[in-house]
């Protein structure tokens, strides 16, 4: 199935995470998302003169040393976990497209960070276990220090390295990293695309404690429960990505077309017409009865399976009583008009962000949103 290799509004965006590892994504996005999806690339230095620094650092040896060799050290891996995944995924490289960001990094840009951030009516240490080290640490060597502020003092080693000493012994090296995590959020006004993929659940923590939030359309909620549906029902099958996974990805997009689109079809019939069970048990157990009827013909064509295995594989679906328990709460909000939904009990991820939130993080670059909310759908079925 032949794409085209352009960002448009129907995009996906993969966030805030690069690609660095395959456990980033589950393979099944591949299928459910027609448009290729945005991989956002890891910060980059543009001048080999800055990486001076840090044997300049290791000489002068300072009680901070430590700390620097180990986010400069995740930076490291977090480049070349990106070229690691980015070889696995190759025979799907017409399916994702990278982009590099540029976005501001200097002090100025950390202070509106910080001031987004203490603006919010969420703790400091869960703030803090919402990053993800890699990335933050990239954030805070290569934009921050490595680019923005090693320019800013015309490429001197010397006063770059006053500038570390300064900011390592006078401010907390955890609230820097939660900082350098947040500056990549402005890029949300770069693109028209309404849709991401959240690559990290833990950030929800963060989005739900923004006070300003709006009521999305039913059709936005049905989306996701269509996907979180589409999702369950194939991670049977594709469980991670490597190799063989890609294979087979690759097989089902060449082959069985017809039945992914079908099968995405069903699940938002599925997701829209429900009727009204006095209690949940009973709703799961028409959910059940429905899908494992309706879905047979095209989990048989893409899978090749046997009567004996289709059995099995249709019962294995409904194995996790966590996610159906999560999927019908859903579905009643959507029926019942609910405002946002920004716990993590509701399908482990899934939300819907007002506009409002992403005006606040953009404020850390003075950007305005044109979007009245974005969907976030979640990549990861289950905590590993």
């Amino acid at each position: 199935m032949e794409q085209k290799n352009e960002v448009t509004k129907e995009s996906v965006i993969v966030f805030p995470e690069p690609v660095y590892s395959p456990s980033i994504i589950s393979g099944i996005e591949f299928l459910y998302f027609e448009e290729p999806l945005i991989f956002l690339n890891p910060p980059t230095v543009v001048s080999k003169n800055s990486f001076d620094l840090v044997s300049y650092i290791q000489n002068e040896a300072p009680a901070w040393t430590h700390i620097f060799d180990n986010i400069f050290n995740s930076f490291l891996s977090l480049h070349s976990g990106c070229k690691h995944t980015s070889e696995i995924l190759e025979p799907l490289k017409n399916r994702y497209i990278n982009v590099f960001l540029s976005y501001a990094g200097n002090q100025a840009a950390l202070k509106k960070a910080r001031n987004t951030i203490s603006s919010l009516s969420i703790s400091n240490n869960d703030i803090i276990n919402s990053i993800q080290f890699e990335l933050a640490a990239a954030e805070l060597t290569t934009r921050h220090i490595l680019l923005e502020e090693f320019l800013e003092r015309g490429e001197s080693l010397r006063q770059t390295y006053k500038y570390c000493n300064e900011i390592f012994t006078s401010l907390s090296y955890e609230n820097l990293l939660v900082e350098s995590y947040y500056l990549r959020f402005v890029f949300l006004n770069f693109f028209d695309s309404s849709k991401i993929l959240l690559s990290n659940p833990r950030i929800l923590n963060f989005i739900s404690s923004h006070k300003n939030q709006t009521s999305p359309k039913p059709h936005e909620l049905t989306d996701i429960a269509a996907w979180e549906l589409f999702r369950q029902i194939l991670s049977g099958y594709i469980q991670k990505v490597d190799n063989k996974t890609v294979e087979l990805i690759c097989e089902l997009l060449s082959n069985n077309i017809e039945e992914i689109t079908s099968l995405k079809s069903k699940c938002v019939n599925i997701s829209t017409s429900f009727p009204d069970f006095s209690n949940q048990s009973d709703l799961i157990s028409h959910v059940e009865y429905v899908i494992k009827n309706q879905i047979r013909p095209e989990i048989e064509s893409m899978f090749g399976l046997d009567k004996k295995l289709l059995k099995d594989f249709l019962t294995n679906i409904f194995s996790d009583m966590k996610f159906w328990a999560s999927y019908i709460s859903l579905i009643y909000g959507i029926s019942a008009g609910n405002k946002i939904f920004t716990s993590v009990s509701a399908i482990g991820a899934t939300s819907i962000v007002s506009a409002s939130l992403y005006k606040s993080l953009s404020s850390i670059a003075n950007q305005k949103s044109s979007n009245e909310y974005r969907l976030l759908y979640s990549i990861k079925q289950k905590d590993k």
